[in-house]
């Protein structure tokens, strides 16, 4: 049986070269500029809070801010 993954997305300050994807445990990268100011949208499964742990590391190496995460799996559309 096939652990089960929860869906992230973290959101972080500045532009992230979409080559990490593999560093970042797969997840999607996607870059975007508000009002002039770069950020990067990671987006993706992972399969326990140790990997979601082992992503925001990385990214504090790597000496980007991290400014949000949320579980896609706990947001409810309505």
């Amino acid at each position: 049986m096939e652990p089960s993954r929860s869906h992230y997305r973290i959101l972080v300050k500045g532009r992230l070269d979409p080559s990490w994807s593999e560093r970042l445990s797969g997840m999607a990268i996607e870059n975007l500029e508000t009002r002039g100011e770069a950020t990067s949208i990671l987006i993706g499964p992972l399969t326990d809070q140790s990997a979601l742990s082992g992503v925001i590391a990385a990214l504090v190496d790597m000496r980007h801010e991290v400014l949000s995460v949320v579980c896609l799996d706990a947001v409810r559309t309505e």
